[in-house]
């Protein structure tokens, strides 16, 4: 086989050479591409399945080399299946340990890991999942999608596995995330993986009781809700133990239909800490009456195999959480636009507050009652109720709270009821309760409780003696008390304006507004937009019965009305009183 020429084999050795002395296989392989470019022009057979005759007694380095050069010419399936651009390829299927790795993959690939790889939105984050942890069976094995499809408990189609892998490979990351999936697929099959995942197809029938979780409900204050709540949290319980999508849950708890699913979706987002940490010990208990007592509830391989790589999707680590959590709470925002706001996808943003509930919004009825049940152990309850003989309502003093959480607390530790005894009934004057409440403006629980009673016993008087109740929301009653004690000593200018929230503070803004030469340079300077200022001023107009400004013209800034310099000299009169 020697060149008859010298110039012939002097070619050859200097291409031999340039490939030889490449640092590493990828580039040899880039060197050696061109020929086997050339050579499959000519009409020669080249795949990996023929790297082996290449030459005799070839290294198994060098075969990897000719793997590598291949790597463009395969399709994206064999790209993987031979792992064309790991460190070193394969040319021989299977490798040891590629043929068991199915029962260390869950039928849903770990979410983090798909996160990271999400090439596009395209795909359902469950869909993308599954066909992830599908794609995690080919490399260094020669099975097709169908039978790693089969393998995986048949939780998605082979056809979208395929797709996967054409959206993969139009994509600027597709060699980052080859190695990615490499790399993974690696540690899995050099590494004692904790969870066996074909191990875990228990009977789910009985994953938290009912019972179960009233009992977490009321300890952690979470909201029990109807049956869909229930239903949402064992689908959760269901999707984290098996590894398997909420769709194969049992039947009497599985998703079935779209709205549903847009529930179960978002579920994992509004968990509290403690809801999140009740739901992981039902969990880790159902395991171990399954007889699971030597697997964690749940596992995924270290993130850090991505490093070093630039992958489609967000850094997980990177993404501000105390942010998220501050969002979320702010204005009740919807997740879609937390997500916006962040520039993370939304299945990144239910990810992230599934893995890291954000802290309960203070007050609400269940925080009410989980910090009273963390101040009042059964036992403290039981020392001041039965043998200290204290009233529910001096209960509820010491702790802060009111006597129906501590009816609660009674019922759900089983402590008995004392007798109740017969108070004599408090009856309420219409006169005095018509000044104090609506002359006064004082509020019906500061009245109970100086009549002994409680707010809706008062509500009730009020009621019976047909005295309007005031709406709620809007300005406080004490608030409306100093706007009323202002406008009784306002200069009579003045007083039409001093009614409702904020009054006073809008005439002191239309004072310094007056200085400015138009709304806009005055809105700047206070801090508001433009807009809200005009109405503001617009209200004041309406109220006080007069124009307060002339608005500024080309070449002319605004200035005071005749009325409005009245009004700015009684604000200014009404602010230097010794009263303020």
């Amino acid at each position: 086989m020697a060149p008859a020429r010298a110039a012939v084999a002097a070619v050859g050795v200097t291409a031999a050479i340039r490939i030889l002395d490449s640092d590493t296989i990828r580039d040899a392989g880039k060197a050696l591409r061109w020929f086997l470019r050339v050579s499959r022009q000519r009409g020669a057979e080249i795949n990996p399945s023929t790297v082996g005759t290449w030459g005799k007694g070839t290294s198994a380095r060098l075969k990897a080399v000719q793997i590598s050069a291949l790597a463009p010419m395969l399709k994206p399936s064999d790209q993987l299946r031979y792992r064309a651009n790991a460190d070193s390829p394969c040319h021989r299927l299977p490798m040891p340990g590629a043929s068991s790795r199915h029962e260390r993959v869950p039928s849903l690939l770990w979410p983090e890991w798909a996160l990271r790889l999400q090439p596009t939105q395209v795909f359902n984050l469950h869909i993308l999942r599954a066909a992830f942890s599908m794609l995690l069976l080919l490399p260094g094995t020669r099975r097709g999608l169908s039978e790693a499809t089969r393998l995986l408990g048949k939780v998605t189609k082979a056809t979208n596995g395929g797709r996967l892998l054409h959206d993969l490979e139009a994509h600027a990351h597709w060699p980052q995330i080859l190695t990615a999936m490499t790399r993974l697929s690696d540690h899995l099959d050099n590494t004692v993986v904790p969870i066996d995942y074909s191990r875990r197809r228990l009977d789910y029938n009985v994953v938290l009781p009912e019972d179960d979780w009233d009992r977490i409900c009321r300890r952690t204050g979470a909201f029990r809700g109807t049956g869909l709540r229930l239903q949402l949290a064992r689908c959760l319980l269901f999707e984290k133990i098996s590894g398997m999508p909420a769709d194969l849950a049992p039947a009497s708890f599985a998703i079935a239909d779209s709205p549903t699913r847009n529930s179960y979706l978002n579920f994992p987002a509004r968990l509290s800490p403690e809801l999140a940490a009740g739901l992981n010990a039902a969990a880790e208990d159902f395991l171990h009456g399954q007889g699971v007592l030597d697997e964690p509830m749940e596992w995924q391989p270290p993130i850090s195999l991505l490093n070093g790589l630039i992958l489609p999707g967000p850094d997980l680590g990177r993404v501000d959480v105390n942010e998220l959590h501050r969002i979320v709470h702010g204005n009740n925002r919807a997740l879609s636009d937390c997500a916006q706001q962040l520039g993370i996808s939304l299945d990144t943003v239910r990810y992230l507050l599934g893995k890291h509930p954000a802290p309960r919004h203070p007050r609400t009825a269940g925080h009410v009652q989980f910090e009273a049940r963390m101040a009042l152990p059964r036992d403290a309850l039981i020392q001041l109720y039965t043998e200290q003989r204290l009233s529910l309502r001096e209960i509820a003093h010491r702790v802060g709270t009111n006597r129906q959480i501590i009816s609660r607390l009674l019922a759900d530790y089983g402590i008995e009821r004392r007798a109740s005894i017969q108070c004599p009934k408090i009856v309420v004057d219409r006169d005095w309760l018509y000044e104090q409440y609506i002359n006064q403006r004082r509020t019906l629980p500061d009245l109970a409780q100086e009549a002994g009673m409680s707010t809706a016993n008062m509500a009730r008087w009020a009621k019976t003696h047909n005295i309007p109740l005031r709406d709620r929301g809007g300005a406080s009653h004490d608030e409306i008390r100093v706007t009323l004690a202002q406008a009784s000593t306002a200069p009579r200018i003045l007083r039409p304006a001093l009614n409702g929230h904020g009054a006073w503070e809008r005439l002191q803004r239309f004072a310094t507004a007056a200085r400015y030469p138009t709304i806009t340079a005055a809105a700047t300077a206070l801090g508001l937009h433009q807009g809200p200022l005009t109405i503001q001023i617009h209200r004041l107009e309406r109220e006080l019965g007069g124009q307060l400004l002339e608005r500024a013209e080309r070449g002319r800034p605004m200035q005071l009305t005749p009325f409005g310099r009245k009004v700015i000299l009684a604000i200014r009169k009404y602010s230097s009183a010794p009263a303020l």
